[in-house]
């Protein structure tokens, strides 16, 4: 009897360590495939923006209409890319922290506005940045960028033509309180829990045609995390905002 419960555990014990193998197989393959995709995406992003520029010669109408598209389908699949890339570090905890002082507003807000200003025009949406300036706070700037770049697309992506993305931040202790709110479409109370899983994305009516991976919130809450940070969403009248907080210096 007690032979066959050993043979049972050996069982077991191997199918864990088969599984924990493919696991770090697969983990290491999509932070293979995105390093390596990351590379090329950058030349071929370079090359289309110098097309768009002009510097390559003047383009006709339709010629600059399909470099948009182009360029459009090639900001989602960097910002894939990206995510995919620290999916596989969060996953196999590799993802370190290398904490300085930086001014929030100045050093990371205004960088991701920069970014994504084109994709929220596109739109017709205005964004609105109230955060406090001259504010210290000590993080990973790099991997607090990709936090706030990821709150910001999705405010754009799921906000309504013709509204505002507002960005703002208010002071609660030794923590600054950062809110993104987008006015569109508002989450229902009972999806709020599925909001920061691995995969998992939410449609509403309007949203079928938008294209995501279902990681990027999920990474968000991950780099929040590692900060000793929270995040959180709270569902408006009209809209919905995205909230987290950081330890101030």
């Amino acid at each position: 009897m007690n032979s066959k419960k050993y043979k049972k555990k050996d069982k077991l014990d191997i199918s864990n360590q088969e599984l924990e193998s493919s696991d770090k197989q697969y983990l290491d393959l999509v932070g293979f495939v995105s390093h390596e995709l990351k590379g090329i995406l950058s030349s071929v992003v370079l090359n289309t923006y110098n097309l768009q520029n002009g510097l390559l010669g003047d383009l006709n109408p339709a010629q600059k209409k399909t470099l948009k598209s182009i360029s459009r389908n090639l900001d989602y699949l960097t910002t894939t890319v990206r995510n995919f890339l620290n999916f596989s570090r969060i996953e196999k905890q590799e993802l370190s922290l290398n904490k300085f002082r930086c001014l929030f507003k100045e050093d990371i807000v205004d960088v991701s506005i920069d970014s994504y200003s084109q994709a929220a025009a596109d739109k017709d949406i205005k964004i609105i940045n109230k955060a406090i300036s001259s504010l210290e706070v000590e993080v990973d700037s790099g991997l607090l960028q990709i936090a706030l770049n990821n709150l910001l697309s999705n405010a754009i992506k799921y906000g309504k033509e013709g509204r505002e993305v507002v960005i703002s931040t208010e002071l609660d202790n030794n923590k600054v309180i950062v809110e993104i709110y987008n006015q569109g479409e508002s989450i229902d109370k009972t999806d709020i829990d599925k909001l920061f899983k691995k995969f998992s994305r939410l449609h509403y009516r309007g949203t079928e045609k938008i294209k995501g991976t279902g990681i990027g919130l999920y990474i968000t809450k991950e780099i929040i995390n590692q900060h000793h940070g929270n995040i959180w969403v709270e569902p408006k009248p009209e809209g919905n905002s995205f909230k987290f907080s950081l330890e101030v210096v």
